[in-house]
């Protein structure tokens, strides 16, 4: 299998998810960091080509094809791999639950560009508890380990990886859902995943890099 390549900066962000799906499925990939230097005449090279459209990364390319923005890449390779669940009905669930996952990722993220200890309690004392409740609900209907019926999807990886980054400031917002944190931490023991931490390839998160940087 050809491999794909993924051109980011050198950390999770947006392409955390991304690398999450491609390693726990063993699809091959390379890593083509951008270089903070070189790339605003990478940008305009990409617009003017059309292989970065929005002028943003993460951008994929598989063969021929170049595609930007995270979710069109998560799509093609849930499509590409049988990420997508077993019929249209699964695909709806699958992509009504991304939207719920980018209405939880939206309402966390904005807050990290504001005071940084502020967002992590308002995090912690509103927002998580209104959206974690909303995917313990779930969990508890379907009756699986999974979101949408008996196996996984990318809809799991996007849920996975958001819960990684908001657990990564604040541990504990886990404990008041049960079915969440037990699922959160079976995905996060598969082998593959536990091989892939302990390699050294992995990307500092956000949270990581921000708190690497001097203080304005």
């Amino acid at each position: 299998m050809a491999k794909v390549v993924l051109t980011y900066f050198p950390l999770k962000a947006r392409l955390g998810v991304i690398v999450l799906l491609l390693e726990d499925q063993q699809i091959p990939y390379e890593f083509d960091p951008v270089e903070r230097a070189k790339w605003p005449e990478m940008k305009q090279k990409g617009l003017e080509d059309g292989t970065l459209p929005f002028g943003q990364v993460p951008q994929l390319k598989d063969g021929d094809l170049y595609l930007v923005q995270s979710l069109a890449i998560l799509r093609y390779l849930a499509r590409k791999h049988g990420l997508y669940g077993k019929d249209t009905v699964d695909a709806a669930k699958c992509d009504m639950y991304a939207e719920g996952i980018t209405d939880l990722r939206n309402d966390a993220m904005k807050l990290f560009y504001s005071d940084l200890p502020k967002a992590i309690e308002d995090i912690k004392a509103t927002v998580f508890p209104k959206h974690g409740a909303y995917f313990e609900g779930i969990l508890k209907r379907g009756g699986t380990d999974y979101l949408v019926g008996n196996s996984v999807t990318f809809a799991d990886y996007m849920l996975v990886d958001l819960l990684e980054n908001l657990t990564e400031v604040a541990p504990e917002i886990l404990e008041p859902f049960p079915l969440l944190k037990a699922y959160y931490y079976l995905f996060q023991s598969h082998p593959i995943l536990v091989a892939y931490r302990a390699s050294g390839r992995e990307l500092p998160s956000w949270y990581t890099w921000k708190k690497s940087q001097p203080a304005s």
